[in-house]
């Protein structure tokens, strides 16, 4: 009998707490400082390219498959290095890839995103050449900072048929 009266106070006392705390109101979060980076859709499926090397402003992601390194630069592209030496690794060019931020290899093929789509590239082609898009692939980045969109940033007042690739303070 004691039992089922420890039980009950307990469950009361949740349903209170529950009850209270439905009538809390917590204020709206701040809308993100950020402002998306636009792209014609038509612009991002003829935006991937292969570059001669450039310097590393900021490393994201590193991928190792066999002497190469893939080196991911947040929502610019992946850096191409040769380390069969690797007192002397060797810079072989940039796959500029807008909106990129993540790389996997597995065989001959780099899997990378391109904003939304998902990008199969054959890296046993020189230079290395996509094969495959999958369209619409991914979702949208979100902002950096996890909060909403100010009303007049929301995707709905976007020009159609664009993508986000990056985002840039406001």
């Amino acid at each position: 009998m004691k039992i089922s009266l420890i039980k009950t106070g307990w469950t009361g006392a949740l349903a209170g707490f529950l009850l209270l705390s439905s009538c809390i109101q917590e204020d709206d979060p701040p809308p993100s400082e950020y402002s998306p980076v636009l792209m014609k859709r038509s612009e991002l499926e003829n935006s991937v390219e292969w570059r001669d090397p450039r310097d590393i402003k900021k490393a994201h992601k590193i991928y190792i498959k066999d002497h190469l390194i893939f080196i991911v630069e947040r929502f610019e592209g992946i850096h191409v290095i040769d380390n069969a030496n690797p007192e002397n690794p060797e810079k072989l060019g940039f796959i500029r890839i807008p909106g990129n931020q993540d790389v996997a290899v597995k065989g001959n093929y780099l899997y990378a995103d391109n904003a939304v789509d998902l990008l199969t590239i054959d890296i046993n082609s020189w230079p290395p050449q996509v094969v495959d898009r999958d369209r619409e692939a991914l979702p949208s980045v979100a902002p950096p900072d996890n909060l909403v969109l100010a009303d007049h940033l929301d995707n709905n007042n976007w020009p159609d048929s664009t993508v986000v690739i990056k985002w840039s303070k406001s």
